[in-house]
């Protein structure tokens, strides 16, 4: 029961840290290190969550650590003391087979090795895969935001465009008023039916003309964010 006991506050008290790996990788990664260092020093036996736990705390370190500098010196000094650590414990074993102790420095120093080190290898590719979505994330906002300014510029040529040819349809209007005003002008006196047709002409050209203008300068006026392209209120529009 006491082992059991020991064991199960050693894997507590290392693995309450690694709630905070995201926001303080680095301060856990020292955190978790040295409470694994001074509970192998004081004889706490390993097991497979504290393990696992300083694995997770080292990844952590190398992926969200920041900056690279502080990232790699900080699991660089906490492999170094774990290494010293275990050859430390295995120099004190006290095995009586020199042949025996020899193979599981040996074995021991290789396998902890390779658990570090892949340790360090698997932060690093989750840190690169994150910077690289990270990039493409950017990209793509950049992308969105670039066809965003393609459609307005669209939509402002379009509207340029439109503006031209009303400015065309009112100056054919004007042009007609002109020569409707002439001709009113010269019949006059000799034939006033024929000039009243002419100057009623005149009249509803003028207010198509006006009509057509207070678009023109309606359209040029909206905003690009405006797409309402509703006629101008009238007479029957004064309640609302």
């Amino acid at each position: 029961i006491g082992r059991s006991l020991i064991r199960w506050a050693e894997s507590l008290v290392l693995s309450i840290p690694l709630a905070w790996r995201r926001r303080y990788p680095l301060s856990v990664v020292v955190v978790t290190s040295a409470v694994f260092a001074v509970h192998r020093l004081v004889g706490v036996p390993e097991g497979a969550i504290s393990s696992v736990t300083l694995f997770l705390a080292l990844v952590s370190g190398g992926a969200y650590g920041r900056p690279r500098s502080s990232r790699d010196l900080v699991r660089g000094v906490a492999l170094a003391a774990l290494v010293l650590l275990l050859v430390v414990e295995l120099w004190g074993s006290g095995a009586e087979d020199i042949a025996a102790l020899l193979w599981l420095q040996v074995f021991s120093i290789l396998f902890n090795l390779v658990y570090f080190v892949a340790a360090w290898v698997l932060g690093d590719l989750m840190r690169t895969r994150a910077e690289r979505e990270e990039v493409l994330a950017e990209r793509t906002r950049e992308l969105e935001r670039e066809r965003e300014e393609n459609a307005r510029r669209a939509v402002v040529e379009e509207r340029v465009r439109i503006a031209r040819e009303l400015h065309d349809v009112v100056a054919h209007h004007v042009s007609v008023m002109g020569v409707q005003a002439g001709a009113a002008r010269r019949v006059l006196r000799s034939r006033p039916e024929q000039a009243e047709e002419a100057l009623a002409a005149v009249e509803d050209t003028s207010r198509s003309a006006v009509g057509e203008l207070q678009r023109m300068v309606g359209l040029l006026r909206q905003s690009a964010d405006e797409e309402s392209r509703a006629p101008r209120p009238g007479v029957r529009d004064l309640d609302r």
